[in-house]
């Protein structure tokens, strides 16, 4: 519930008491659904990319089967392939993630969110995860429960939850902003 960004990280496995280590992240891993918070993530990462000159990954997530908001059962993906619309999304934001001069790649997983996530992130060299999160509470978090939770508490590296885009420089979302037509289409 956080007005700000956080960031959590595990203590180094077999490091005694307090150890200072700089920071470097070669490797930046942003989980996108195409959900608001899920693009205000990725500006977040986008911006750490820049700033330690790491190639950023987009993770997206096919779920076998989801519910929708009035609980109806929905196929999300037939025979683990992308259909078009989510192909194209992602062509966008790869497109757009490259125009601000970040080495991207995206990849497309198929299973529960969660799960795929952090199979991915250990698997692969990533060495920092940006998440966007809902920050639901009550009832909403009972039934929908919260992925960005459920990946923080067992992720290997460390995790920036993000819950909004929040710029104190006065920029403008980099990919938000080019990529508004086709997330507008989408849903």
């Amino acid at each position: 519930m956080a007005p700000c960004p956080v960031l959590t990280a595990r203590e180094p496995n077999g490091s005694e008491g307090h150890t200072s280590v700089p920071i470097k992240f070669e490797h930046v891993t942003v989980p996108i659904d195409f959900s608001d918070c899920s693009v205000d993530a990725l500006e977040y990462g986008i911006q750490i990319a820049k700033d330690f000159g790491a190639c950023l990954t987009l993770l997206h997530v096919l779920e076998p089967v989801s519910y929708g908001d009035d609980f109806l059962l929905r196929q999300a993906a037939e025979e683990g392939r992308p259909d078009k619309r989510i192909d194209s999304q992602l062509r966008a934001f790869v497109s757009a993630v490259q125009s601000v001069g970040v080495s991207v790649r995206e990849v497309i997983r198929g299973g529960v969110p969660a799960d795929s996530i952090l199979e991915f992130v250990r698997a692969s060299a990533c060495d920092l995860l940006v998440m966007g999160t809902h920050g639901r509470r009550g009832i909403s978090h009972m039934l929908k429960g919260s992925v960005a939770e459920a990946v923080l508490r067992k992720a290997p590296c460390p995790v920036l939850a993000v819950k909004s885009f929040t710029s104190t420089s006065g920029r403008q979302p980099e990919v938000a902003r080019q990529t508004e037509p086709v997330r507008r289409a989408a849903t």
